[in-house]
């Protein structure tokens, strides 16, 4: 030990800033520190244009002294007369063992040990012990050094800034049989404190691990790591076993029950060791009342990777909304893409919708961002509460068997949902138009657009706070793709995941602007669903999409979309499926169908599944096509099931509604009474679905042939 006794808290006062408080940047670290990656970039993924949101990267070491403060925390120490045959530092090295909880982020197992369980056994009561065993300090100089060793001042003076702590140090050393080098990080020249890990391995020109260094001075050497007193081992060991002392703590900035609180990104080296608790993984199993439980196996999309994990409840104070609290599984979300623009595009979504008034959408936890082997790779990930189930999975109950479950009437579930359908509809309203603050930057995009409505991105919370509900409630998810512009025209978004059944026309027509209208009919499509599910079962679902089956533009490309592409006389001609209009009349058909059912159908497919004629794109490259692209007008009367023309009806709809109109239009039916749920309708009262009074239906048609309109798409792509 080069040490004396003397010189124990050699210029050290108790005031003496760490090194950290150089803004020195933080260093990558890893299970396998010969493999040096270069440092992590303090910045790489800056969010100063989002306001609500605060980037960290200290693993929210802040917020998790501001947690422990608030813990009323017992050492779990042993007292100084038990066991005196193992020496009290040896036991003190077998609880930290002890306190280790694994990790189940990491691919390799890894372990961390939880800030309350750190401080109940690292504290002045058992640092005391440890120095009083120890021959190379004195008595009188004990006291002080527990203090600057725990970052507390024993005589009760104000200090100028925050004292720096020595526990993690301490903890590590002690861990690999070192304690007493605990004075060499206090002596040095600044301090090395907490605050200034992880330290990282230095590997000299012959590829040889010669000593620790700073993150200030990563080639360089600390001097007491490179004597013969400190082994490769013990290196090796120390940096290795840093990272359990660090796990992420979680956090919201602020008071998170206020609703001025900020989100924080956190920004996490690579060897971070993420809080999650492994737990083997359940099998997929159904609740009391059928339903899925989805916390089982990540489940993967052509985007992201979402996997559910429990956040240990003592590495977390973030806003939780859901009546288990920190108990409840999280949800993270990892994008596929390394892209920082991908990320702050759906972040900046999310933060601008969290806070919005209604629990029909999504709320962000928090997010973070782990450094892989390179300085460009990054896991982007977004954290949220795990969902009893998605819309998806829900429609595999039998809506029977579920009302008898709840000792609920149909009446009653029928209400229920329309309720969510209104929410869904208000949720899409505020992304339409609520997430623009007036008194914001006037060049802030104000117009918002999903574009991705579907199932399975539509979740059911049982316990959401302050709406618990034994069926629950829904929310739309999963922003992947959308955004806020400038103009209520959303001609700039691209088409490329815009795949699956519920798109509209003019999704699949790149010289066709997409509008906020895009959202009205998926919505449309995904309540038709649901009224179909509510009817005739789990099994319905398939059958209709069977149903829906037809060809699309190009030949061979099957496709099962609630609208049609048909050529007459050259032209191409775009309507409603007959098929879905088909159906839809079957269901008003329905012996339980009540009156709700009749005017929710028609509000569907007469106002929502409207085919529209949105006009050419401003910015197409192709200007020569579009003087053979002119729509005659939306509408065109067509027969809705024989396709005989006839003359159009002057109130035909030629526009979707807005998502305000929608929930006006759900509050009215949500207003009647029980009847209006219960009483099957009369024969004579069911509407003809697709006639508007005098049999005519919208379509628009094009003055080209399908081959020329698949040409022309496929051009714009190019």
């Amino acid at each position: 030990m080069n040490s004396s006794t003397d010189h124990v808290l050699r210029d050290a006062p108790l005031s003496q800033p760490s090194s950290s408080s150089r803004q020195s940047p933080i260093v990558t670290g890893s299970s396998d520190f010969l493999s040096s990656p270069p440092p992590f970039t303090r910045g790489s993924s800056t969010l100063s244009d989002v306001t609500v949101c605060t980037t960290r990267f200290d693993n929210g070491e802040k917020s998790a002294t501001e947690f422990i403060s608030q813990q009323v925390i017992h050492s779990v120490a042993p007292p100084q007369d038990v066991d005196n045959s193992v020496p009290y530092v040896k036991r003190i090295k077998n609880l930290l063992s002890e306190a280790e909880v694994q990790s189940d982020w990491q691919k390799t197992a890894t372990f961390f040990i939880p800030c309350t369980d750190f401080v109940a056994i690292i504290n002045e009561d058992s640092v005391g012990r440890i120095l009083k065993d120890m021959a190379n300090i004195k008595s009188s100089q004990r006291a002080e050094a527990v203090a600057r060793i725990c970052g507390t001042d024993p005589l009760g003076r104000e200090s100028e800034g925050k004292l720096p702590s020595f526990r993690k140090v301490f903890a590590t050393l002690i861990r690999i049989d070192k304690h007493e080098s605990i004075f060499d990080f206090m002596n040095h020249d600044p301090p090395i404190s907490d605050q200034d890990l992880p330290l990282r391995m230095v590997i000299d020109s012959e590829g040889k691990r010669c000593g620790l260094a700073l993150a200030s001075a990563p080639k360089a050497p600390i001097a007491f790591t490179t004597n013969p007193q400190w082994s490769i081992d013990e290196r090796q060991n120390f940096c290795n076993l840093q990272w359990a002392l660090s796990p992420t703590f979680f956090a919201v900035e602020g008071n998170k029950e206020e609703e001025t609180h900020k989100k924080v990104h956190y920004q996490c080296p690579a060897g971070t060791i993420l809080p999650f608790v492994h737990q083997p993984t359940p099998p997929s199993t159904f609740d009391q009342q059928g339903m899925v439980d989805i916390r089982r196996k990540p489940i993967e999309g052509g985007f992201s990777i979402v996997s559910f994990h429990k956040l240990h409840t003592s590495q977390q104070n973030l806003k939780r909304y859901t009546a288990d609290g920190p108990d409840r599984l999280v949800a993270v979300k990892k994008l596929k893409t390394s892209s920082l623009e991908e990320f702050q595009k759906e972040l900046k979504m999310l933060i601008r919708l969290t806070p919005l008034p209604t629990p029909h959408l999504a709320k962000l936890l928090t997010t973070f961002e782990i450094q892989g082997k390179s300085s460009t790779e990054r896991d982007y990930c977004f954290m949220s509460e795990t969902a009893d189930s998605n819309l998806q999975e829900f429609w595999g109950q039998d809506p029977t068997r579920l009302a008898e479950s709840l000792n609920i009437s149909p009446a009653q579930l029928a209400r229920w949902m329309a309720k969510q359908c209104r929410g869904l509809a208000d949720a899409m309203s505020l992304i339409h138009n609520n997430g623009y603050k007036p008194d914001a930057d006037p060049d802030q995009p104000r117009h918002g657009f999903h574009g991705d409505v579907k199932p399975l991105n539509v979740l059911v919370y049982k316990t959401w706070v302050g709406h618990e509900h034994p069926l629950g409630i829904l929310q739309i998810t999963d922003f992947g793709i959308s955004s806020f512009h400038h103009t209520a025209s959303l001609s700039g978004i691209s088409r490329g995941r815009d795949a699956h059944a519920y798109r509209p026309p003019e999704s699949n027509l790149p010289f066709m602007k997409t509008t906020q209208s895009h959202d009205i009919w998926t919505l449309g499509c995904l309540f038709l669903e649901f009224v179909t599910w509510l009817l005739k079962g789990p099994s319905a679902i398939p059958d209709f999409r069977e149903k829906r089956r037809s060809y699309g533009l190009e030949e061979n490309h099957v496709i099962n979309t609630f609208y049609k592409v048909d050529e007459e006389d050259g032209k191409t001609v775009i309507s409603i499926s007959e098929d879905v209009l088909t159906w839809a009349n079957d269901l008003c058909k329905h012996p339980s169908a009540s009156k709700f059912i009749c005017d929710f159908i028609v509000l569907i497919t007469s106002y929502m599944l409207v085919i529209e004629n949105t006009g050419l794109k401003a910015s197409s490259r192709r200007m020569k096509l579009q003087k053979n692209l002119a729509a005659t007008a939306t509408a065109t009367p067509v027969s809705s099931l024989n396709g005989s023309r006839t003359q159009a009806s002057s109130w035909v709809p030629t526009k979707r509604l807005s998502a305000v109109e929608v929930v006006k239009a759900l509050d009215r039916m949500i207003e009647q009474d029980e009847d209006y749920y219960a009483r099957p309708v009369d024969a004579a009262d069911r509407p003809k679905l697709g006639h508007h009074n005098d049999g005519s239906r919208q379509v628009i048609t094009f003055q080209l042939s399908l081959d020329q309109i698949v040409d022309a798409s496929k051009e714009q792509i190019e």
